[in-house]
């Protein structure tokens, strides 16, 4: 990200020069990509896949009833907390990742008809394909990705949260949902924001007291960065 916000920062007179240290950026952007997916596939044949929680869970009845929202697609459920950690760090990256690629892609006046490696993997179970083959019929639209990834990330709440895990699987959550929330707020996703303010509320419950903290934490460096081609409207987090 330094380096991204350092490249649009700083520019050069010189119109080939900058083309090509952004060419640059751009092609390390993807390389970053491809390395993140077939890490996934990696770790998914060690440690298994998320899968989408039963209806039975969902009608549960404790501290976390409140967060159940049709904003989301239904929540996962993990094998296990390893498992569910190395999705939370693949998604949080990759919703890092794909702002920035927009961005590039932006500033340079290049074409978004890259084709990411995201559909040819599976990383959750609700997709079948685990192929490491580029599909053709996917156009990336990265910003969109990032989304879908901020989204996935949301979506593990629940099973982080739940009581019999302590403050383990809540402790999981504070960086990728941090991330997450920062990201609904610059991209004005008002009611996915202020759900992630939700959350941060409810896990002094689980002994962390920082999440009064999280909730009106904003990211000056990240605001900056991620809303440099974006008209500026901020969301309150009340």
């Amino acid at each position: 990200m330094e380096q991204v916000d350092g490249f649009l920062e700083t520019g050069a007179e010189d119109h080939d020069q900058f083309q090509n240290s952004g060419r640059e950026l751009l092609f390390t952007c993807f390389s970053l990509e491809e390395k993140l997916h077939r890490i996934c596939c990696r770790t998914q044949k060690e440690l298994g896949k998320p899968s989408v929680s039963p209806d039975s869970v969902t009608c549960r009845k404790d501290f976390r009833s409140s967060l159940f929202t049709d904003l989301l697609p239904k929540p996962f459920q993990f094998p296990s907390l390893t498992c569910a950690e190395a999705h939370l760090i693949y998604w949080t990256a990759l919703v890092l990742l794909y702002p920035l690629i927009d961005q590039l892609l932006e500033v340079l006046q290049v074409s978004a008809g890259h084709v990411s490696l995201a559909g040819c993997y599976s990383p959750s179970g609700e997709h079948g394909n685990s192929g490491v083959t580029p599909n053709p019929e996917i156009i990336a639209y990265f910003t969109t990705l990032a989304e879908h990834y901020a989204d996935q990330v949301c979506r593990s709440v629940l099973y982080c949260l739940q009581p019999d895990l302590k403050t383990l699987g809540a402790q999981l959550l504070l960086a990728p949902l941090s991330q997450s929330a920062q990201f609904y707020s610059v991209h004005e996703l008002a009611e996915k924001y202020r759900w992630c303010q939700e959350v941060f509320v409810l896990l002094p419950q689980l002994g962390l007291g920082i999440g009064y903290f999280l909730k009106d934490m904003v990211w000056p460096k990240y605001r900056s960065s991620q809303r440099r081609y974006l008209t500026p409207k901020s969301i309150s987090p009340e």
